[in-house]
């Protein structure tokens, strides 16, 4: 598929057209210039083409060893990735400083396509950025609007059929009857946590490049970065996202967006790898994340960052794990995995449990096995007695996966105590292995539809 950088100086939208080629709000929009700070990805789908398109942080300039060096390496990385660059201009201003010196980077690039997109073309008739642009001669320039997507299935007509013959093969759309036909799709799976917990430097670290910023100031991810990556023939969508620290009584508009958009990703999440910081205790706030992963239904994985600097390593998990048993007892054992991600120890220990989480998130046990093992139960540990009479579990089934959840119909599910639903799906969960994902289960009162064929079996 045809790799598309886009770059730029920030407030010149590139982040709309970015939204705008993936069909998705993936980058926040706001007035604030440099919103975006890493480096995101999506697919861009135009008639018969599709390309895979890189949002890079708006060009600043800098010194080295400077925050704008950091976020320069970035957009440069994604540029060696890129097939084509497309460096946006605003159309409705003279060109900054920061355009021609970003210019003069651009004209080096070696085996690279250039193409230029003004900007903000809404109909204006002075547009001083486009008569500008031109007057530079990089190559080919397209007058779009990002807010309303004109002019963009002609850029897109002129990538593909500039493009080398089996790049274009690739980035020729399938008909609508055999996309995707028979393709397994990928795992999403989300990276959540504190602000400065080492979230980016763990995805960089999985990745083997710098695809997020990454440093000791906390809150430097803004996005929720997206990243198509395997692992064991796997296909993983990887979700890199904001932290999340407690709620203060000023609403930065900014951070507001960032966590929402954190939220979000978890909803649309099959697992989260909750990354926590081994030196500190869990804290509220953490508590709330795990409460929130659980309630949304998604599979879950506690992994303790800077574990190479932890010094009583078994006390620490003893002791989290009574803390999780006695706080979470909804799931039967949450999985945690110790990690160091600066120094890149154990780091696919956390993907492996997602797997195995993944796979007990999408489990269906058969009505036959359900039953039997429900009277097996049932003889072991008998429910209480409902006014002198026996509440009896009449037959159990699964009604739904991710997450398994499963119904239990009984004589009196009122009267059924929370101890005894506990038993029900602690059983459920050790006998058919959903040790390490959420269990959903539900009791009805209903007589067995199988007791009446049984009965006319019978005469």
């Amino acid at each position: 598929m045809i790799t598309l950088a886009i770059v730029g100086r920030p407030n010149v939208g590139k982040s709309t057209l970015f939204n705008r080629f993936v069909g998705k709000a993936h980058a926040l929009v706001h007035e604030t210039p440099g919103l975006t700070r890493d480096c995101l990805e999506g697919v861009w789908d135009e008639g018969d083409f599709q390309f895979r398109v890189l949002d890079t942080p708006g060009y600043e300039g800098g010194a080295p060893t400077t925050f704008s060096d950091k976020l320069w390496e970035l957009t440069q990385n994604a540029i060696a990735q890129a097939d084509v660059v497309v460096w946006i201009v605003d159309a409705t201003a003279p060109l900054f400083p920061l355009d021609h010196e970003l210019s003069r980077h651009l004209r080096k690039l070696k085996g690279k396509k250039l193409i230029l997109l003004a900007n903000k073309c809404e109909g204006q008739k002075s547009l001083p950025g486009l008569a500008e642009a031109e007057a530079l001669n990089l190559g080919s320039i397209f007058e779009v609007s990002g807010l309303h997507g004109t002019g963009l299935a002609d850029v897109a007509s002129h990538i593909f059929h500039n493009a080398p013959k089996p790049l274009q093969e690739l980035s020729r759309k399938l008909p609508d009857d055999v996309e995707e036909e028979g393709l397994a799709k990928p795992l999403q799976l989300t990276i959540l946590g504190r602000p400065n917990v080492g979230k980016s430097t763990y995805l960089n670290s999985l990745l083997g490049h710098d695809r997020a910023l990454a440093g000791p100031e906390a809150g430097l991810t803004r996005d929720a970065l997206f990243v198509d990556w395997t692992y064991e023939k796997q296909s993983i969508r990887l979700v890199d996202t904001a932290g999340i620290r407690k709620r203060s009584s000023d609403k930065d508009t900014l951070e507001t967006m960032s966590v929402e958009q954190s939220f979000k990703a978890v909803q649309f999440s099959h697992v989260v790898i909750l990354l926590i910081d081994g030196l500190s205790p869990l804290d509220q706030q953490e508590m709330k994340l795990i409460q929130h992963v659980l309630k949304e239904g998604r599979g879950l994985v506690l992994a303790m960052n800077k574990w190479d600097l932890v010094e009583d390593k078994d006390r620490k998990i003893k002791n989290l794990r009574l803390d999780l048993a006695h706080k979470f007892p909804e799931i039967h054992q949450i999985p945690l995995v110790p990690l160091s991600a600066k120094n890149k120890k154990h780091l696919y220990k956390p993907i492996e449990e997602a797997l195995e989480v993944y796979a007990q998130w999408n489990k269906r046990i058969s009505t036959g096995k359900l039953n039997q093992w429900l009277s097996r139960i049932e003889a072991r540990n008998p429910a209480p007695l409902v006014k002198g009479r026996q509440n009896r579990l009449k037959y159990a089934s699964q009604i739904n996966t991710r997450p398994p959840t499963f119904t239990v119909y009984t004589s009196q599910p009122m009267a059924l105590p929370q101890s005894y639903k506990r038993y029900i799906r602690n059983q459920l969960a050790e006998t058919f292995g959903f040790t390490h994902t959420p269990v959903r289960v539900l009791t009805r009162g209903s007589n067995n539809p199988y007791e009446g064929a049984a009965k006319k079996k019978r005469r």
